[in-house]
């Protein structure tokens, strides 16, 4: 099937699905087996849909989208991902972030306003969906400006990718807003896409990192030095009394809790979890509130461990590792405790409306690379969350722990969208 064939028959599956409802927002994630044809697909949709008012999408390693069988994954071959929506209750905003247009980081949250163009001081909900070539650097600056102007709003996404090191990337971005500055074919090679989602629409976060805990020991570190190093680490013991570990020695103690035939194998994957959240019960942080960053290195000497996050002082860790098996128990967690939390909310008399999609941003370096088997992100999301889902996979995901957004590596970070109105 070639590229024309393929839009085609996505586009005439989401407008069967759609009825008489005009779609006003197209999300589309291409592979990069289609990099001849990129130009054509702002072009395209805008003719087989004028009713669209924002296109936003990108290209990716792979893709991720649904057919009569089921949720379907397609990595490093050709495929589109198209995904149309009729949001009447909901405004629609898309920017366009680049090296010139960031405000700096001590901006008030009123530019932010004004860069995004949704208020901040609004009663109703609001959610980013953020894609970004893999080379803009300024994502971090991005990510953090838009958590401190609107702290409550979930931001996800993913880094755009190609199936191989030569295949070009591109974000594909249009607008019908007045302001917007579009590109004439609609590809934009550097920079980061926001699209906010205001009104009667939430995202619910699902962030799956691909790691397991070593034991069910949580750390506390007691000395930083050089803000990534952690010196000296610290747990309550059987008796209620404090005890103090270098990091070497604390993992020693924490790898004794797995079979001996596996240590080694651990130790080859070995990352570390910290808990940006300083103020949550350490006996109530669960998998999903500890951010894994890569250990950087260790001093035998001191038994002293580096790791890819900054440390203070009171800071929570754990040992994690990352492994195909653990990488199915957690999102399997993530999505378990996600299905507890509605039912939660449900018999305390707050109960949600039905999640309507699913959005899912992938590490290129998951799917069949390590479950050895297609589709088990998107067939895991749909056992707990069976509503249609979209997305592609990424050279970077983007997605929120403890609060705070971060880029995160070997993610499947999932977006469950629901009309946010409660349930009357």
């Amino acid at each position: 099937m070639d590229f024309t064939e393929a839009l085609e028959a996505v586009v005439e599956g989401c407008s069967g699905r759609l009825g008489s409802e005009q779609p006003h927002l197209a999300l589309i994630f291409v592979s990069s087996a289609f990099a001849d044809e990129y130009h054509k697909i702002v072009p395209e949709l805008r003719q087989r849909l004028p009713s669209l008012t924002e296109i936003v999408g990108c290209s990716g390693f792979g893709v991720i989208g649904n057919s009569p069988q089921g949720p379907q994954e397609v990595e490093k071959a050709p495929a589109i991902s198209l995904t149309l929506a009729s949001l009447p209750e909901v405004e629609v905003r898309t920017t366009l972030f680049t090296r010139a247009n960031v405000p700096d980081a001590d901006a008030s949250p009123a530019l932010w306003q004004d860069a995004v163009g949704v208020p901040i001081d609004t009663a109703r909900d609001i959610s980013f969906i953020m894609l970004a070539d893999v080379l803009y650097a300024e994502i971090t600056d991005v990510i953090a400006g838009l958590d401190y102007a609107y702290p409550d709003a979930v931001k996800l996404g993913g880094l755009c990718a190609a199936a191989s090191g030569q295949a070009p990337r591109t974000l594909i971005w249009w607008s019908a807003h007045p302001d917007a500055q579009n590109f004439e074919d609609g590809l934009v090679q550097e920079g980061c896409i926001a699209l906010a989602l205001h009104g009667n629409v939430v995202i619910d976060p699902i962030i799956a990192q691909g790691c397991t805990p070593v034991s069910a020991q949580t750390w506390v570190v007691e000395d930083v030095k050089a803000r990534h190093w952690a010196m000296q680490l610290s747990r309550t013991g059987p008796s209620g009394r404090r005890q103090t570990r270098t990091p070497l020695q604390a993992l020693e103690e924490d790898l004794r809790s797995l079979p001996e035939g596996t240590r080694q194998q651990a130790l080859q994957t070995l990352t570390m979890g910290v808990a940006p959240d300083d103020f949550k019960d350490l006996d109530k942080l669960g998998p999903q509130d500890f951010l894994t960053r890569g250990i950087v290195g260790v001093d035998h000497n001191s038994g002293a461990v580096g790791v890819g996050a900054i440390l203070r002082k009171g800071s929570r860790v754990q040992y994690m590792i990352r492994s195909r098996e653990g990488a199915m128990r957690d999102l399997q967690t993530q999505c378990s405790s996600f299905t507890r939390a509605r039912l939660e909310a449900s018999m305390a008399g707050k109960e949600q409306q039905p999640p309507f999609g699913a959005l899912i941003f992938s590490c290129n370096g998951r799917g069949t690379a390590l479950y050895n088997m297609t589709a088990f992100d998107s067939r895991t999301l749909a056992s707990y969350v069976p509503v249609p889902s979209a997305g592609f996979f990424c050279n970077g995901e983007l997605g929120q722990v403890g609060g705070a957004t971060y880029l995160h590596g070997f993610t499947a970070a999932i977006g469950v969208l629901r009309p946010s109105d409660p349930r009357t």
